[in-house]
């Protein structure tokens, strides 16, 4: 049972669909450079060729709280740097994925201490 505004739930919700997520698509021959949105759920970085790189500057994390970031990236062998303006893991500034293979990002803010990493592939 769901309780809604502090009562006891007395029988059970029923709810249908999907969960949606916000996500971007980003070609590297388009744009070299992103600022990852707060609403960004994920962010898929298509490397059509390895050249240009593409940079990625994440959100700042004060404002946002909780708030977790996949980037994917895809395609061929460029590389995807992602900048913080708060810290990362309470140390390195920046991150990057580089190579042919698809990789996977996570990252979760908690606030004034900046950006922890969740998964990395």
């Amino acid at each position: 049972g769901v309780g809604i505004g502090g009562g006891v739930g007395s029988s059970k919700i029923q709810m249908t669909g999907s969960v949606a997520y916000d996500y971007v698509l980003i070609n590297n021959q388009e744009i070299t450079n992103y600022s990852v949105q707060p609403m960004d759920n994920v962010v898929v970085a298509f490397m059509e060729f390895s050249f240009p790189f593409l940079t990625l500057s994440m959100p700042d994390a004060v404002a946002f709280p909780g708030r977790v970031i996949t980037i994917k990236k895809i395609g061929a062998a460029g590389s995807v740097s992602i900048n913080f303006s708060n810290t990362l893991d309470l140390s390195i500034q920046n991150d990057a994925m580089s190579g042919a293979l698809p990789q996977t990002r996570s990252y979760m803010s908690i606030g004034e201490d900046g950006w922890i990493t969740l998964y990395r592939e």
